[in-house]
């Protein structure tokens, strides 16, 4: 039952990965957003904040938190644009934020960081409490800081999770870690790792999950049955991802199955081997499936339990009933085309790389594995479905098809096989070359520009480009709404307003040093003479880094980010070193 037949993992495939999840941590940690940079990440951390300081995730206690609460109460309108939802009403009213609760869960370790740095380092954390954004009261300055660092980490450990899996299908070691690079750098997840939404979380505790069942899988290989740990590390992972995303429910339920079928299968071969279990540590198939389950269980409970006191609905997310449909009404062609074709969302365009998946596909049919090929191909048709049929497709304001990122760490699987493909055939070589360098310069369009800046900028673009319903094809009688979605969705088709191509003549801008006044027909060639300039602080300038504002706002020591960097750097490249020295094959 073994997905492909290669030696076990070692060593020096361990040490290569290795350098390559590092050498990626220092490009996500060095570019990340730092303090929330969004209002969904500033309530996100608000939630924290509330857990571990009372217990309980309703927002309040702090500056923010209290200028939230006055302003939906205020107004109940803002309350989707702020992502919180009122419960209750007059004094005894109470905010919550609409996200997972697995998203609070994770970032309460970063919190009690932030937390202890403030306590040992108190003048930073005073400097942070007398500045302000966008005049607003600043407040777990440090916290916020160290919060922000969660992303950066989970990206880059996708990315070891990757080339692990690589490995256990297969894949040379050389092949494994230039496709980790390849995905750490030429690809959407370097930008969305840098601020803190909760696809990246999902995303790595699928890949972890998989991960784990190719670990039993690779125990089961040598006649052992798994430890305990691993089936619990499989349930986990799942009910994780499911909490902080709850669209990767239907992937979650086929790793779970696939993770059945392989410990079903390989206890099965063990018996029939006349052979009883080795190694040490194992435990019955019976024991493992339980172990397992309970995971889901516990986080299926806490799903439930947190619906109702937030919302009063056991499967009221935030967002609606997922029971109901109301989440999944939008159109599936719109969807999919966008999601894989439009030049300002397309997976085509944000992962080029990703062409190389039916040369990958190709190798893995050949090697005769059926399994491999079904969970992969599975979890990406079921982590695509649902965001085809979101109303929300595009996933507003982002850098690439942030829904379809759960999917990418799987088709990379397919990706590396495609690598490695081209090192027997010289046009796959080359086309990887060239998709890989594609790929390398819209990431980074992303990394240097932040996408809520050219998100504000397009918008009103958009609106000189088509100013009225009529320029748009619509109904005289649209509203303004209305037109305002028409408008966004046309960008996302629209080469003038695409994020890889704009973010760049945005940086080209500044580095010209023409300040922040962006003529729209020199950024977006809309013939009109407006000027625009962004309004939030945050989008001002390079602000968008963490580390610089962590030297420019707290005055913090401008040597700690970068010895922080060179000694990742060089821990990558002795492990790079050792992990690739052909004499170690």
């Amino acid at each position: 039952m073994s997905f492909f037949r290669r030696p076990l993992v070692g060593t020096s495939d361990r040490l290569a990965t290795t350098g390559a999840a590092l050498i990626t941590l220092v490009l996500f940690a060095l570019t990340f957003v730092g303090p929330a940079e969004l209002s969904d990440a500033e309530v996100e951390f608000q939630s924290t904040s509330a857990l571990a300081r009372t217990g309980r995730l309703a927002l309040g206690g702090t500056p923010e938190a209290e200028r939230i609460r006055k302003a939906v109460l205020a107004d109940p309108g803002l309350a989707s644009a702020l992502h919180v939802r009122v419960v209750g009403t007059g004094a005894d009213a109470e905010v919550y934020g609409r996200q997972g609760v697995g998203q609070v869960l994770l970032a309460l370790p970063f919190y009690a960081v932030g937390r202890l740095w403030a306590f040992v380092a108190p003048e930073l954390e005073a400097e942070g409490a007398r500045q302000s954004y966008d005049e607003v009261e600043a407040s777990e300055s440090l916290a916020h800081l160290v919060v922000g660092l969660r992303n950066p980490l989970l990206g880059a450990g996708t990315v070891w999770l990757v080339a692990m899996c690589a490995l256990r299908l297969g894949v040379g070691r050389r092949c494994a870690t230039l496709a980790a690079l390849g995905l750490g750098s030429t690809t959407y997840l370097w930008p969305q790792a840098r601020s803190s939404l909760s696809d990246v979380q999902a995303t790595f505790c699928l890949a972890l999950a998989f991960h784990l069942v190719l670990l039993a899988r690779e125990r089961l290989d040598r006649l052992e049955m798994p430890r305990g740990r691993i089936a619990v590390g499989i349930g986990a992972a799942l009910a994780l991802a499911f909490l902080s995303r709850i669209a990767v429910a239907p992937a979650c339920v086929l790793l779970a199955a696939v993770g059945e079928t392989v410990l079903r299968l390989g206890s099965q071969r063990i018996q029939s081997s006349r052979w009883s279990p080795r190694g040490t540590g194992g435990v019955t198939p019976r024991r493992a499936l339980v172990l397992g389950v309970a995971p889901l269980l516990a986080g299926f409970a806490l799903f439930v339990g947190t619906n109702l006191v937030r919302f009063g609905a056991p499967f009221d997310s935030g967002y609606g009933n997922v029971l109901d449909g109301s989440m999944f009404g939008g159109d599936a062609w719109a969807g999919l085309s966008g999601l894989w074709l439009s030049p300002g969302r397309g997976l085509l365009v944000f992962a080029p790389l990703v062409l190389l998946v039916p040369f990958g596909l190709a190798r893995a049919l050949h090697e005769g594995e059926r399994l491999v090929i079904t969970t992969i191909v599975g979890v990406s048709v079921l982590i695509t479905l649902p965001a085809v049929f979101a109303p929300e497709w595009h996933g507003d304001a982002t850098y690439g098809p942030r829904y379809l990122l759960p999917a990418l760490p799987f088709l990379w699987l397919f990706v590396a096989l495609g690598i490695e493909e081209g090192e027997r055939r010289r046009g796959v070589r080359w086309l990887a070359g060239t998709l890989a360098l594609l790929g390398l310069i819209v990431t980074l369009g992303g990394v240097l520009v932040d996408h809520p800046t050219n998100d504000e900028l397009t918008r009103a673009a958009a609106r000189h480009a088509w100013p009225d319903a009529q320029s748009l094809g619509l109904p005289l009688v649209a509203t303004e709404p209305e037109l305002e979605r028409e408008r966004f969705e046309r960008t996302l088709w629209d080469p003038r307003f695409a994020a890889p191509f704009s973010h760049w003549r945005i940086f080209r801008h500044r580095v010209a040093g023409l300040g922040e006044d962006f003529p729209v027909a020199t950024i977006y060639f809309v013939p009109h003479a407006a000027v625009l300039t962004p309004t939030g602080e945050r989008s001002q300038e390079f602000r968008h880094f963490g580390w610089r504002e962590f030297v420019r706002r707290f005055g913090g020591p401008a040597a700690v980010p970068i010895v922080a960097a060179l000694l990742l750097v060089l821990l990558a490249a002795v492990a790079l070193v050792l992990g690739l020295d052909r004499t170690a094959q």
